[in-house]
């Protein structure tokens, strides 16, 4: 969030007569230069005092709270406001007052992180100000409130609060909120996954922030568009943008926004594995906000130095970094910050194969629970686990080998007080020598050529795999590498393209490039050993779903059986009903305009997999069915699948998808 200059100047303009003017410096310096904006403020605050004026003293302490928040100095901020708070108390002054006082400390309260104290003081002001509530104050505090419900996870509620504000905003004209506007839209964008329209927006709030003059709104949205570059892997684009983030901020004296930047570029710097750099940016933002109370950016930036050690192998510092940022998110309550820790402390104890560490920290994991799909974390539970079983089996037979030993040093001191016996016994182990020698030569020569025809088959296998693997690439590779082909050549040979053609080919090009990628990920994952049982290939489809559904409007219904039989099966088998299932899933969100896809599995003496939408429909004909459907009916032929297709018009499709399990195994 944009830490502002209070938004209430304009409240008092026609009571303070001359004072508006010094109120606007000072909102404006804020927002560019601090140093200055702190060094006009004192004679004014004097003024103020010795005239005991009491607005402009409400006025001059909340923006010298705003200053001191920025420029490490939180605890003298708060202490400032808190006693006017009580003053205010105290005194029973007016509502416009104490409205100064509670969006201050909303204001500043975000900026350290404390997004429900945040809350607190901004419903305050709200419900203060709330007879008023077509007044650009009451626009400026939903803009506030969505923020930081945005921050709390609450999506839904930032809607609303924005949806209020933009509505406002439009039917009084309010143009000095635009550039705030678009910001909380592209936050709400990112909120939601959908970068490139969030991209979009901070780019436009970046350009009304600069026609406005306002450095820190600028700045600002250089770090949202840093953010965006870099989960949408443009790594430099996003080191760039902090950058100049950096710079603006370094400009207006703001240290919590040097700190911010920093932190961040230490991530893109780790990602490069620049380590050495990624622990001085990370070193350098914990130095700028020491004792500051900027506990999100504190917390966020010790894990981010356990992730660097953890990658330089240095286990004991990763851990330190990791449970020092733990600590924090506890005492703030941050669940997402909590969770995140588990997990990375789950991971380094696994490193170490200190495997009981690890589970008790994932299961700590699971239990917060936010935002993670429950069966990704089941399957990781189950892996640690075992893993922790096995470490427990390799200890106990570890000792039964030290009692082993322990008992053949008893039986060697037997046998040396028994040296007779042993004179007895020695022709016979003579001749029984020569037999076992002569065995292993006969029982060698023997496995030798069982050995030498397995060899055989093995490679006759493995160029039947090598011959289906090369058509599996010819036939999901070869055609959409052919279209791209063509497309470019037109491209290049046409004269006077229209520009937006060439977007919509582009455009073309990168969906074929993603379905390309996509299929080339299904092959190898068919082909790796470890995924040739039943159970692993329904998970792979529960996973596929949630994710592939994630980023629609479309709601997703699963039901599958509890208990799935441990049933090996064919890598054929095992390809050809999953991309059998991934183009049903894609023909629902290319074709279907559906809002809701039922998936149902049932297991009894057949493997009856069903997905069902409730989109428009179509009329299903035998003689003209499109390539994707023809495809989907060769590989369930190949296989011994019965796959039939109901529709009807306006009443949904469902394919079925039907095998014996008796057929499906190896």
């Amino acid at each position: 969030m944009l830490l502002q200059s209070p938004l209430w100047a304009q409240k008092q303009t026609a009571s303070i007569d001359l004072k508006s003017s010094h109120f606007a410096k000072i909102e404006y310096l804020i927002n560019n230069q601090l140093s200055l904006a702190e060094k006009s403020l004192k004679p004014l605050f004097t003024k103020a005092l010795k005239e005991k004026d009491r607005i402009s003293i409400i006025a001059y302490t909340a923006y010298l709270a705003i200053i001191e928040t920025k420029t490490n100095r939180s605890t003298d901020a708060l202490a400032l406001l808190n006693k006017c708070i009580h003053d205010q108390e105290a005194q029973k002054s007016n509502l416009i007052q104490s409205s100064i006082l509670y969006e201050t400390l909303s204001a500043c309260w975000y900026e350290l992180g404390n997004y429900d104290s945040a809350q607190f003081y901004a419903n305050k002001n709200i419900q203060l100000i709330y007879p008023d509530s077509s007044s650009i104050q009451f626009v400026r505090q939903k803009i506030i409130a969505s923020r930081i419900a945005i921050k709390q996870g609450f999506i839904e509620n930032a809607l609303k609060d924005y949806d209020k504000a933009q509505t406002l905003s439009r039917l009084k004209n309010y143009e000095q909120v635009e550039a705030d506007l678009k910001n909380l839209e592209g936050q709400l964008f990112y909120a939601q996954k959908l970068y490139d329209k969030a991209d979009q927006c901070f780019i436009l709030s970046l350009k009304k922030y600069a026609q406005q003059n306002n450095k820190s709104g600028q700045a600002l949205n250089y770090i949202h568009l840093g953010n965006v570059s870099y989960l949408k892997y443009r790594d430099d684009s996003a080191k760039n943008c902090y950058n100049k983030a950096t710079q603006l901020f370094k400009e207006i004296g703001d240290i919590s926004g040097i700190a911010i930047c920093k932190s961040n570029l230490s991530r893109i710097y780790l990602e490069a594995s620049k380590h050495k750099e990624a622990v001085e940016e990370a070193k350098d933002a914990l130095s700028l906000i020491k004792g500051g109370g900027y506990a999100m950016i504190e917390a966020g930036t010790l894990q981010q130095m356990g992730d660097i050690y953890g990658e330089l192998n240095k286990p004991d510092s990763a851990v330190f970094y990791i449970k020092e940022a733990l600590n924090i998110a506890q005492k703030m309550q941050h669940k997402t910050l909590i969770r995140d820790c588990y997990k990375s402390l789950s991971e380094l104890y696994q490193s170490q194969k200190n495997y009981s560490s690890a589970y008790d920290y994932l299961l700590k994991a699971y239990r917060i629970k936010d935002s993670i799909q429950a069966i990704t974390y089941n399957r990781k539970l189950a892996e640690m686990e075992a893993l922790y079983e096995s470490q427990k089996k390799d200890n106990a037979i570890n000792l039964l080998n030290a009692q082993q030993i322990a008992n053949a040093a008893m039986i060697e001191k037997q046998d040396l007080q028994s040296k007779k016996q042993k004179a007895i016994f020695i022709g016979v182990g003579i001749i029984l020598c020569l037999v076992i020698v002569a065995l292993y030569f006969y029982y060698s020569g023997k496995q030798l050529k069982e050995q030498i025809l397995l060899e055989r088959e093995v490679k006759d296998a493995e160029e039947k795999e090598r011959i289906r693997i090369a058509k599996d690439i010819h036939d999901d590779l070869g055609s959409g590498l052919s279209k791209i082909k063509f497309i470019a050549q037109h491209s290049l040979i046409e004269k006077d393209n229209d520009p937006n053609d060439k977007l919509k080919k582009l455009q073309h090009i990168a969906s074929i490039s993603g379905s390309l990628i996509g299929n080339m990920r299904d092959i190898v994952w068919a082909m790796h050993p470890d995924n040739n049982l039943l159970e692993i290939l329904i998970v792979h489809i529960r996973e596929y779903a949630y994710d592939y559904f994630d980023d629609t409007s479309i709601h997703l219904q699963l039901h599958f059986p509890d208990q799935i039989p441990q049933i090996k099966i064919s890598k054929e088998w095992n390809r050809n009903v999953f991309m059998i299932f991934k183009e049903c899933l894609q023909n629902i969100v290319k074709h279907s305009e559906a809002t809701e896809v039922v998936i149902r599995l049932t297991l009894d003496t057949q493997f009856y997999l069903s997905v069902k939408d409730n989109g428009k429909g179509f009329q299903l004909k035998e003689n003209n069915l499109g390539n994707g459907l023809k495809n989907m009916h060769t590989r369930a032929q190949a296989v011994k699948i019965n796959y039939h297709i109901n529709t009807q018009l306006s009443k949904g499709t469902e394919s079925i998808i039907v095998s014996a399990l008796k057929d499906i195994s190896t």
